[in-house]
Formats: C-alpha cells, structure tokens, sequence
C-alpha cells in the first residue's frame, strides 16, 4: 500500500506540489489573521497565547511536517523539493512568532529524520531540511 502512496505522489508530484503550496499559504494567512487579532503581542491574553499556539500545533505543524516527510518520497525530483521551499521558507518567518518550543523540535525531527532516509546523497545535502527547520525555532528570551 505505502509503495502505491509513493508512485502516485511522484505521478501527481506537481498537482500535489500545487495543493501543498496552497496549504502552506492559507496556514500562514491564518496566522496573519491571529497576528493582527493581538494574539501573538507580548500583552495578549495569555489563555489567547495558548489558544493561537493549540491552532499551530493542529495545523501549522502537521502541514510543514507533511510537505517535509513529502521530500523523501522516491521520484520526488530536487526541483520540486526547492519550490516547496520556497513557500516553507515564506511561512516559517510568520510561524516563528507561534510554534512552541517542542513544535519547532518536532518539525527539527521530522526534516533529519527526512534528510537521513533520502537515498540519493547529493539529494540529501541539498535539500537542506534541517536548516529550514531550525528558522521556525523561535528567539530564546530570557537566555
């Protein structure tokens, strides 16, 4: 069953790519709505903070964590990984401001656990997961 999952996401690459995208653009146009709402300012209610951060944790994380797994799919080809990219890379400076500290951990995970069972080498140094990953993790205050 997983080997026909993976043929027809390599089949339908660009059509999934298409959707993938616009998933990543309606996750981050939501956290604008909760930015401008106050949630995210340091004197938003903090049961508000949570209830934000909850949102992420539902939907941001689970949707980079699937465009992530996504890149390792056999047939999935570097010009594909580096579109997704681009639009991971346009939602990461909007979920920075959300994402818990275990979220970011969680997606870190994910893209080195993505990074290490790439087959092609050349594939899995550029692809550079781990670093995308470490742009969620928000600032550490108080440190």
């Amino acid at each position: 069953m997983r080997q026909q999952v993976d043929h027809n996401t390599a089949q339908y690459a660009q059509e999934l790519g298409r959707y993938m995208d616009a998933e990543l653009v309606v996750q981050g146009e939501m956290l604008a709505v909760i930015e401008a709402s106050g949630t995210a300012s340091d004197g938003a209610n903090p049961s508000m903070k949570k209830k934000a951060s909850m949102m992420c944790a539902g939907g941001v994380t689970t949707t980079v964590s699937g465009v992530i797994s996504t890149f390792a799919v056999n047939g999935i080809n570097d010009d594909w990984r580096r579109d997704r990219v681009a639009a991971l890379n346009a939602l990461a400076s909007k979920a920075s401001k959300f994402l818990l500290p275990e979220q970011c951990k969680s997606l870190q995970e994910t893209a080195n656990t993505v990074r290490q069972s790439m087959r092609d080498a050349s594939a899995r140094r550029a692809s550079k997961l781990q670093r995308r990953a470490q742009m969620l993790m928000p600032p550490m205050h108080g440190s």
